[in-house]
């Protein structure tokens, strides 16, 4: 197995990466669209624009570049495959401080079922699956220093 480190926000970086390590990205057959994050409690009218830059940029463009990036070539080798994306229950269920988040879930949402229309006839199967909260890091990165991030 190979692992490339580059930043999922930056379309350069991921052309980067599949230019770099294209001769192994060709025989991709299983493609996990795992990279998210969640900033920031607030309510729309007090949020911060920054953490919704960083979110939309990960969890919706961070997914659209590399899925873009390695498709063409499952696609051209006909011997399907599977794009699988990482969403949540916040992309069903809406909760106050969560709008961003929960739209960019939303829209992993809408991009896997467009995407499974899209490929249609090429043998290629797309799943998103949806975890609910669960005590990880991800917490630590959405709730910052707050007292009751850990509960």
């Amino acid at each position: 197995m190979r692992v490339g480190v580059f930043d999922i926000t930056q379309k350069s970086q991921v052309e980067a990466f599949v230019q770099q390590e294209q001769r192994h990205l060709e025989k991709v057959d299983v493609l996990i669209n795992n990279a998210g994050l969640a900033r920031g409690t607030e309510k729309l009218q007090d949020g911060k624009i920054a953490d919704w830059e960083s979110m939309i940029d990960t969890n919706i463009k961070g997914v659209l570049y590399l899925t873009r990036a390695i498709l063409p070539a499952m696609i051209q080798r006909r011997s399907g495959g599977h794009i699988i994306n990482i969403g949540s229950v916040a992309g069903r269920w809406v909760y106050p401080g969560g709008g961003v988040y929960c739209a960019t879930k939303f829209a992993i949402r809408a991009l896997s079922e467009g995407l499974r229309l899209d490929l249609q006839g090429t043998g290629i199967r797309v799943t998103n699956i949806e975890p609910g909260m669960v005590k990880t890091e991800f917490s630590k990165v959405r709730f910052g220093s707050q007292p009751d991030a850990e509960n």
